[in-house]
Order: C-alpha cells, then structure tokens, then sequence
C-alpha cells in the first residue's frame, strides 16, 4: 500500500460511523419507498438475518436530498445502535458476518464518542482500545477492521494520548502483519512503524537508498551533521506549500554543518526530476520503490513528515513542518 492511499484525511475518516456507499434500490430501502421515516423502522422479532440486513442498508443508504440527509443523520444512528444491540444479544456465533458487523458498529461508535469528548479520560480510551483489540484479534481480520483500527489509533495520537497510541499501533499492527492478506499485512507493518515512530526520539536512525540520478546513498556518510530527512511527494499539496520552508532552512545553515535529504514517495520519476530541476533542489533526494518501504518501516502514514537527526545520528525530533523543528536545528548546531 503507498503513502498516497493511506494519506491522514483517509485514515481519519475511516472512524466516522456513518458511511454513504450508494443508493439503495427503492424495494429494500422501506415498506413505502417514498416515506424516507420508514427506513429508520427497526425489524421487529429475533430475526438475526433481517435485522442484518436492515443494519446494511442503513450502513449503505445514501441520501438524495438535503431534506433526507437531514432526517438520516436525526435518525439513523439510533436505529442502527439498536439494530447492531439487538443482533449481538441474539446471535449465539461470535464469528458470523452478522454478529462480527454489528460488534463493529458499536466499537466505531465507542471509538467514535470517545475521540470526539475531549473530557474522555485515557482510562475511557484504553477501555475501547482493550475491547477493539479483542475484537479483532477474535476473528479473521478484514479490511473493515483495519479502518476502524487505524482510524482509532491516529486519533489517539492527536488526542494527544501518546502512549496508548503507541500501544494501539503496536498490539493492533501485530495481529494485521499476520495476516495472509497481502493488504492488511501491509496496513499491519505500518501500524508498527507508526508504533516506531513515536518512540523515535533519542534512537538511531538508518538510512540507505537510491538517489534520484541511480547512485547508492547511506546517511552514515552525513554523520558529524545535522540533517534534515523530509518524507514527502510532488503530488502532495501540503508538502508543496512547505518546500519553500525547507529551501529557506537549507539556504540559512546549510554551510554551518545542516543538510536535507528528500525522500520522494512519488511513483511519476520524470515529473519528481522536473519539479527538482524546476525548484533548484540542491540537496541528495532519494526516490524509487524502495523509499515506500522506508515511509513503512518509520511508521509515515503522513506527508509531509520530517525527522530531524542531530550529529551523532540519533533522531532529535519528528514532526510535520519545517517551523516546529527549525529551532531545534539551532541548538544542534550550536
């Protein structure tokens, strides 16, 4: 999986609980297809497979109007709660599609309140880590699980919860790089690099690639400097507005024992060499397949990300602009 699937916006959005996929075919959306009040009715009886099916098309359903977005985000998250309570009561098979959906509905929705009350306690976010890590570890992971996962683990970090979120990266990563689906095994080794990642600070930082012009590059051979390691892409807007920043750093202690090195995460060679050539990039960037495995390995699931190496070759600091770190790069180099 590359950076540019697993982008912030994305991973952020995957705790949202309410999720709009498509239309739903007028026959299965209510008992009348013009009243969109029905379709909040919850199925009465224990009829497992129907109150699935219910919990689907409400997961599914998609407003056609302002009027009927209105109504659906009234009434749909009670009557999917309800659904998805009455099914895990009802349903004595742990590992069925039906009971392993609705479990999940509940646990986004616990994730979901938890992150959005800023008065919740790391005791409240640990009790919802705890059970989301039973809960998948319980069954065979899919990719469901792993958005709801990382979804929740990135908001731990931002809460900040800073070491619950390096528990989640950590125990939720294990059980998806295990996994034989190539994806999830994907998703899984970089919660444990972002489980890496925030420990960073204090350890030493390897780094070998390829420069952009084919020649063998070894941060090794920096050691004695100050380097500035910036992960990012030409297709990324926010890394873009920031190489300006980056440029200014460069120019101001670039002859005081400071240096950069670019990590391009870009697919497209011709235009990363254009936009380098373009922008009078002076600094080593290192580009092809292997920088992917470098943003998985440091737990990058977001650009740009910068890690600031002091002279002995340990990371100082971690962040995601220039100005957060520039004073730092002053008192290395002192």
């Amino acid at each position: 999986m590359s950076l540019r699937h697993i982008a912030l916006t994305t991973v952020v959005m995957a705790i949202v609980s309410l999720q709009f996929a498509s239309h739903v075919p007028a026959q299965d959306a209510a008992t009348d297809p013009t009243d969109i009040n029905q379709l909040f009715v919850v199925p009465q009886g224990n009829d497992v497979a129907k109150l699935a099916r219910f919990l689907q098309r409400l997961t599914e359903f998609r407003p056609s109007s302002q009027d009927d977005i209105r109504i659906y985000e009234r009434k749909a998250p009670l009557a999917m709660r309800k659904a998805a309570e009455k099914i895990v009561a009802l349903e004595k098979d742990t590992k069925s599609a039906a009971y392993r959906t609705a479990r999940r509905h509940l646990l986004r929705e616990q994730a979901s309140q938890v992150s959005e009350n800023e008065g919740a306690s790391d005791a409240d976010r640990k009790k919802v880590l705890d059970e989301l890590v039973k809960f998948i570890a319980s069954g065979e992971p899919t990719s469901a699980d792993a958005q709801l996962a990382v979804g929740y683990a990135v908001n731990l970090e931002y809460a900040p919860a800073r070491e619950l979120a390096a528990e989640a990266y950590s125990k939720l990563g294990q059980i998806f790089a295990e996994s034989k689906d190539a994806d999830l095994a994907s998703r899984g080794k970089m919660l444990l690099g972002a489980a890496k990642r925030l420990n960073l600070v204090g350890q030493p930082f390897e780094l070998k690639g390829t420069t952009i012009d084919g020649k063998p590059f070894d941060l090794a051979s920096l050691k004695g400097k100050v380097v500035l390691v910036d992960f990012w892409a030409t297709w990324c807007g926010p890394c873009r507005r920031e190489m300006p920043h980056v440029k200014e750093l460069y120019e101001k202690h670039g002859g005081k024992g400071f240096d950069v090195v670019g990590i391009s995460l870009d697919e497209d060679q011709e235009a990363l060499a254009a936009y380098l050539e373009e922008n009078a990039i002076r600094w080593e960037t290192l580009a092809g397949d292997g920088t992917q495995d470098l943003a998985e390995k440091y737990g990058v699931r977001g650009i740009p990300t910068m890690m600031l190496v002091d002279k002995e070759g340990q990371i100082a600091g971690v962040a995601h602009n220039v100005a957060a770190l520039a004073p730092l790069v002053e008192k290395l180099l002192k």
